[in-house]
C-alpha cells in the first residue's frame, strides 16, 4: 500500500488528514504534549465546542449542497489501523489548538492559511523527513494532479462549469479506457477514497483524474 503524505505540518510534525481534508486532533494533542484530561474526546463534549461544531456543520452542509457534493461530518472519531483518533474540520482544529494553547492556535491558523493558499513548502517540510517511497508517491501524485489541472482547464475553455458536468466528463474518460464508470471502478477495486490513488501511474496519466 502506498504511503500517504499529509500537507499539514505543525511544529515540525505531520498532522494526519482524512480524504476530506479534516485534521487529526490527536496529532495536535500529542505535539502540544498536553495532559490526558485535554484529549480531543473531552474537548468535543464541551458545550462551547458543540455549539461551534453545530454551526460549522450547517455552513459546510449548505456549501456541499450548492456544489452537489456528498455531505461529511466536520467532527468525528475514526477507528482503524494507523487512523485512530478524532478528525475535525481545520476551523475546529484551530479551536481545539486554542483550547490547548493560545500560541498553538495562532500557529494552527497560520498553517491553515498557508495550506489554503497552496503553499508548496508545507508539503516539502514533511517530505524532507519522509521515506524514499513516500517521496516517490508524492512526486507521482503531483504529476497526476498537474495533468488533471490541464484536463479541467481544457473543459473550462469548452464551457464546462458545474461540478456535476466535470464528473460526467470524467466518467466518459473512465468508460473509454476501462468500460466502467468511476463508481463501478471503486466498487471493483474496493476503493473508499480517491480512485486515482489506487491506479497505476500509466492509468493515472491517461485518465487525468
Amino acid at each position: 500500500m502506498e504511503e500517504n503524505i499529509s500537507n499539514v505540518v505543525l511544529r515540525g510534525h505531520a498532522v494526519r488528514e482524512d480524504e476530506n481534508g479534516n485534521w487529526n486532533l490527536n496529532d495536535i494533542w500529542a505535539l502540544a504534549k498536553a495532559s490526558v484530561t485535554r484529549l480531543p474526546k473531552h474537548w468535543a463534549q464541551s458545550s462551547t465546542s458543540k455549539r461551534l461544531t453545530a454551526e460549522l456543520q450547517k455552513k459546510v452542509t449548505n456549501s456541499y449542497l450548492k456544489e452537489n457534493k456528498p455531505n461529511f461530518p466536520v467532527l468525528y472519531a475514526k477507528r482503524g489501523r494507523g487512523n485512530d483518533g478524532t478528525y475535525a474540520h481545520p476551523i475546529l482544529a484551530a479551536a481545539y489548538a486554542g483550547y490547548l494553547s493560545p500560541k498553538l492556535e495562532i500557529e494552527t491558523r497560520e498553517v491553515w492559511l498557508r495550506f489554503r493558499a497552496g503553499d508548496p513548502t508545507l508539503a516539502d517540510e514533511i517530505l524532507q523527513k519522509a521515506s524514499p517511497e513516500a517521496n516517490e508517491w508524492a512526486a507521482k501524485r503531483a504529476i497526476g494532479r498537474a495533468v488533471r489541472n490541464l484536463y479541467t482547464g481544457e473543459l473550462d475553455k469548452r464551457g464546462v462549469q458545474e461540478p456535476i458536468h466535470f464528473a460526467a466528463c470524467t466518467n466518459e474518460t473512465y468508460k473509454g479506457l476501462f468500460d466502467k464508470t468511476a463508481a463501478q471502478l471503486k466498487t471493483e477495486r474496493k476503493v473508499a477514497g480517491n480512485l486515482r490513488d489506487s491506479m497505476a501511474e500509466r492509468d493515472r496519466l491517461h485518465c487525468s483524474v
